[in-house]
């Protein structure tokens, strides 16, 4: 069950231990190249209780249809904390973000140690982006996913 706060509307919240919430950033984070992103200078727009999610410190919606059929637009993704370079499970989804972009990819290995590459899942979204890793402000596990189904 999720649940949702926003504004000044009351949580009707069955749970007396709030500390599993989840902040819920209504910024989009594509599944292509946009602006980048400061949680620290962002408030935000509720909180979402997910059962099996409580090591997640955001939740977002997603833009776009590059990461289909495992993330779909108008999806909500459940980051864990910001890990750094050496500690990239390749292969695995990110919220990857620099100073001119936020987006959400497959990372693997570049073809030097300076750079990852960023990888969709749609084929209809082919090629890769290398991103030098001095260029990254964080690296941010995608989770999981709560889908919403009719958009």
């Amino acid at each position: 069950r999720v649940l949702f706060r926003s504004g000044e509307e009351p949580l009707n919240n069955p749970f007396e231990d709030t500390k599993n919430l989840i902040p819920y950033y209504d910024i989009d984070v594509m599944a292509h190249i946009a602006e980048t992103l400061d949680l620290k200078a962002e408030t935000p727009a509720g909180m979402l209780s997910i059962p099996g999610f409580q090591d997640c410190i955001a939740c977002f919606p997603v833009y776009g249809a590059s990461m289909e059929p495992k993330i779909s637009s108008g999806d909500i993704i459940a980051v864990s904390k910001a890990v750094d370079c050496e500690q990239i499970l390749w292969g695995e989804i990110y919220l990857v973000i620099t100073d001119t972009w936020r987006v959400i990819k497959t990372v693997h290995p570049g073809k030097t140690e300076e750079y990852i590459i960023l990888r969709s899942i749609n084929p209809d979204y082919a090629g890769d982006t290398n991103v030098n890793k001095k260029d990254l402000r964080a690296l941010y596990l995608v989770r999981g996913v709560v889908s919403r189904l009719g958009m």
